[in-house]
């Protein structure tokens, strides 16, 4: 070989190098419009999975990119290719849901208002119920032949062999029926009239036989609702005696929250009736006990907390019907209590108490539930400042089954009634496994190994997995004990090579190291434009090794990447996933914590990686406009541009159930509510601000933004704008509205983070 040959030859290696090592090739652009097509671009998840009931056959709901509706598909375990049931064929599928008797022979559900049995031995099912009322809350006792229901707001018994229905409860409208008391006078004349005539007395008589004989003769004592009253969450014990039931009373004198609907199929504007506010009045309730066979009044369950305003949930038998246990709140939600209830005389027995100085949380903080052998009942808690499992005993022993500094979620009794399953993110706080561990034991078994996230499905018997899972940059897809199923992206998405963020720790200013996900152009230049985003609800992960919940915005950071911004997306304190002291870190100050972590990022971009303090921008919807609104007046030198998307502007506007756990209620804590909400502190915008908001939105109404609106123009500020999506809810629906919203955000980027940083320089 010559030496000239010799030096292409090694030029030829050297190039092939090069690319082997290198980056994917990307596809040559993305754009807004094809990202916002969601689903159609990305794949639509597998969900409702379920598994035969021989464990030969996995259910589940999904599409492909190229159909219209979802529907349900079934695949064999060996993972074969899914195929889509007919309508036909899709009422005979096993149910993605129902309740199962305590021997795990047969299953109630519902479909379409009436009850069905699915015989989990054979697979055969059997319609229960075919009326055009709607049955609910269908229950087992432990008599074979029997179920219970709901209907039309009253209990029935039904017998499975020969289909007689009894009614247990005989629950009505409007006050008792009463008779008018006499006035004295004449009260004077009717025994009068028992004194003088024998046939008056001998009439009275008759009348008191007939009244004893009708009383005897009926079934139930009706129980009466008084005004505003009604009844949920019947139930009737494993024995038959006992009927539970929680009675609302709704207040008078409060006000609902009234949405005006602009886009209609009459061409008229028509009112939606939504919620109240924080701090109006609101429902309390009480929980009943009846005894159908004594006809007796209901007695009512005496919480132990005297005066104090508590909220029930739903009782929980165990499986031998002898104990009945309840898990109470505080209404404030500082206190919670899992007692055992007396249902003779309607006292508690409190098994654990849990006191919270902000408030009662954590994944799962509603779980109870019993131990099949009916020894303990079991809950999840975060008293050692990360959520775990434990078990009370009716003598009140408790014990704690998990421990360390990682959270439990989902736990489930195996088929064999032997094992717990758990999910926990004890491998990394980004990452969810499934696990196993015997009942009395601590030492857990890890069974899944994808790193990401892990939505498992056990089969009947336990020992087959059907497992949802997706990672940071793949989206979800149904595996069957380790064989991938679907394929739910479509080519185009597929073209793409998605960024796989790089997990990183912001160091805050109070010294706690703050999780983040990274993202950054492959040739990062000093001065790089930034946009830092917010996810929402609060309380939410984002921050983790599997495909967002946000996934338009992920792909939307791709992106931003693309046309060289560098992005930031954190989990700022009140976030899931970290623990007790993470989530309550912004009781009574939303805005603070969470805040000064998103303005801790932004240095740390500055620091670390060389970016432009004069072009950052921030955005996210929610909770993330609510902190974008608060970045842009608090702390308008940080950040030059900010897109608000569906904000949070003032909390006494938003719902009693989330803003009271965190800032109690305003007319208590009003400085708790001034200071977290953004309408007070608009005078100190600098930078341009768009809001974006969905006209219908019935969770943070459209109201927050008109009337933070009125006090941008009050204060006479003129960098801001306004997008408004006349048929939008909170979370948008059409592609066409994403797609619009995203233009106009990173329109605002593009002309304040560069073009005019550009012309500044």
């Amino acid at each position: 070989m010559t030496a000239r040959k010799l030096h292409l030859a090694l030029i030829v290696i050297s190039m092939l190098l090069v690319a082997a090592q290198a980056p994917p090739v990307r596809q040559a652009a993305l754009s807004i419009d094809q990202i916002m097509e969601g689903p159609e671009f990305a794949g639509t998840q597998p969900s409702e999975v379920r598994w035969s009931v021989d464990g030969q056959r996995v259910y589940f709901r999904w599409k492909t990119t190229t159909e219209k509706k979802d529907g349900v598909y079934v695949t064999d375990v060996s993972g074969r290719t899914p195929r889509r049931l007919s309508d036909a064929e899709e009422r005979e599928a096993p149910p993605s849901a129902g309740i199962e008797n305590t021997s795990r022979t047969k299953k109630l559900y519902l479909r379409d208002g009436d009850i069905y049995l699915l015989d989990l031995k054979t697979g055969s099912q059997r319609r229960m119920t075919a009326t055009l009322n709607e049955e609910s809350d269908p229950g087992f006792t432990l008599n074979p032949d029997h179920i219970y229901f709901t209907q039309e707001g009253n209990l029935y018994l039904l017998s499975i062999s020969t289909g007689v229905v009894e009614q247990m409860t005989d629950f009505r409208r409007g006050p008792a029926p009463r008779e008018a008391k006499p006035t004295p006078s004449q009260k004077f004349l009717e025994n009068e009239q028992k004194d003088l005539f024998k046939s008056v007395q001998e009439e009275l008589e008759d009348k008191k036989t007939a009244e004893e004989k009708k009383i005897a003769a009926e079934r139930l004592k009706p129980f009466y609702f008084e005004a505003r009253q009604s009844a949920r969450s019947l139930q009737l014990s494993p024995d038959e005696k006992v009927v539970t039931f929680i009675l609302d009373q709704e207040p008078e004198g409060t006000k609902t929250a009234i949405i005006p609907e602009f886009v209609t199929e009459s061409g008229y504007t028509e009112d939606i009736r939504d919620r109240g506010k924080a701090g109006d009045l609101h429902r309390t309730n009480r929980l009943g006990i009846l005894t159908p066979a004594a006809k007796t009044d209901a007695t009512w369950v005496d919480h132990g907390q005297g005066k104090r305003e508590v909220v029930f949930a739903r009782p929980v038998w165990s499986p031998d019907g002898k104990s009945l246990a309840i898990m109470t709140r505080a209404e404030d939600n500082k206190d919670r209590w899992i007692s055992l209830i007396d249902t003779a005389t309607g006292k508690t027995k409190v098994l654990d108490a849990l006191h919270d100085d902000a408030w009662i949380g954590g994944p799962n903080s509603r779980t109870l539930g019993w131990l099949p052998d009916s020894s303990a009942v079991y809950f999840i808690s975060d008293r050692t400042g990360y959520s775990h499992l434990y078990t009370a005993t009716p003598d009140g022993r408790v014990t704690q089954w998990t421990d360390g500094e990682f959270e439990v979620s989902d736990p489930m009794i195996d088929p064999d009634n032997k094992n717990w399953f758990l999910t926990t993110n004890e491998v990394h706080p980004g990452e969810r496994h499934f696990y196993r561990m015997a009942i009395g034991s601590r030492e857990r078994v890890k069974l899944t190994s994808m790193t990401g996230n892990n939505q498992v499905y056990p089969s009947p018997d336990g020992k087959k997995l059907a497992i949802v899972y997706s990672y940071s940059n793949k989206p979800w897809e149904l595996y069957i004990d380790g064989k991938k199923v679907t394929d739910s992206p479509s080519p185009e998405f597929k073209a793409y090579a998605w960024r796989d963020p790089e997990l990183i720790s912001i160091p805050a200013r109070d010294g706690v190291e703050v999780p983040a996900r990274f993202y950054k152009p492959n040739s990062l230049s000093k001065g790089a434009p930034a946009v830092v985003f917010v996810h929402g609800s609060g309380y939410l992960q984002n921050v983790h090794k599997w495909w967002s919940s946000y996934y338009r915005e992920y792909m939307f950071h791709n992106y931003l990447v693309d046309h060289g911004y560098v992005v930031l997306d954190i989990d700022y304190r009140g976030s899931a996933g970290h623990g007790r002291y993470w989530r309550t870190a912004i009781y009574r100050y939303m805005g603070d914590k969470d805040l000064k972590d998103q303005v801790d990022g932004a240095k740390y971009l500055v620091d670390r990686f060389g970016v432009d303090p004069k072009r950052i921008g921030i955005y996210g919807g929610s909770y993330g406009g609510f902190i974008t609104l608060m970045a842009m007046f608090t702390t308008p030198d940080v950040f030059a541009a900010g897109a608000a998307l569906r904000p949070v502007t003032d909390w006494a506007h938003y719902n009693q159930d989330y803003t009271s756990n965190i800032l109690n209620e305003p007319q208590n804590d009003a400085e708790a509510y001034r200071r977290s909400s953004p309408i007070y502190f608009a005078d100190g915008l600098k930078g341009a601000l768009l809001i974006c908001h969905g006209m219908v939105d019935k969770n943070v109404h459209f109201q927050d933004t008109v009337r933070l609106v009125q006090r941008l123009i009050e204060l006479r500020k003129e960098n801001w704008s306004v997008a408004m999506y006349p048929v939008e809810d909170h979370g948008f629906v059409k592609a066409t509205s994403w797609a619009d919203e995203y233009k106009r955000i990173f329109e605002l980027f593009e002309t304040n983070l560069k073009a005019k940083a550009a012309a500044s320089n």
